[in-house]
């Protein structure tokens, strides 16, 4: 496994993955609220978060300015929970949240990360989906888990993702996603045979 989430993407030369900052938050705010309705993080909830020790915030950008989705989580002793994962409505469906994603979980290949966890609407069926492809599984329901409408969230986890049989799906994931996806120009390596 490369040492560089770099070392795998390689991104067309106005798109890259960086650190969320304040000066994005306009735009993570409005994104939030159309992802989230009226029951989301707000912008002073994000600032706070940037700032955590143990949190992890993710922004993938167009031009350096433009903010196509965000992916949070909190990384404590071996384990990421992913806190919060939103699109922008324009860039639905075009892998921006999966990208975000196998940043992460590279990310917490190349750490001390033995295992994922986050919580997913149980209506929420295509994000399920997306977390299926990379081996999370149901442990459990948080019932009346989201302020809105009380909705029950099913608690998702991954086993040990540093395993030989883990890296080779992620490699095998992330190849099949950068075919796809406009914002890159392929793979700099990782061919499974």
């Amino acid at each position: 496994m490369p040492n560089n989430f770099e070392d795998i993407f390689k991104f067309k030369p106005e798109y890259k993955i960086r650190k969320m900052e304040i000066r994005d938050l306009d735009q993570v705010d409005q994104i939030e609220s159309d992802a989230y309705g009226e029951v989301h993080w707000t912008r002073n909830n994000f600032l706070s978060e940037i700032s955590n020790q143990v949190g992890k915030y993710s922004v993938l950008v167009k031009d350096e300015t433009e903010v196509l989705g965000y992916l949070g989580s909190w990384v404590v002793v071996d384990e990421m929970h992913v806190t919060t994962v939103a699109t922008a409505k324009k860039h639905l469906r075009k892998g921006v949240a999966e990208t975000l994603l196998c940043s992460s979980i590279f990310g917490g290949m190349q750490g001390r990360v033995k295992c994922l966890t986050l919580e997913v609407r149980i209506s929420n069926i295509k994000a399920q989906k997306l977390y299926e492809k990379y081996n999370f599984k149901s442990q459990g329901i948080r019932k009346r888990y989201y302020e809105d409408n009380h909705e029950a969230a099913l608690i998702l986890w991954t086993e040990d993702i540093n395993t030989e049989e883990y890296q080779k799906l992620f490699i095998k994931n992330v190849i099949a996603l950068t075919e796809r996806c406009e914002f890159f120009e392929g793979l700099k390596m990782l061919r499974t045979h």
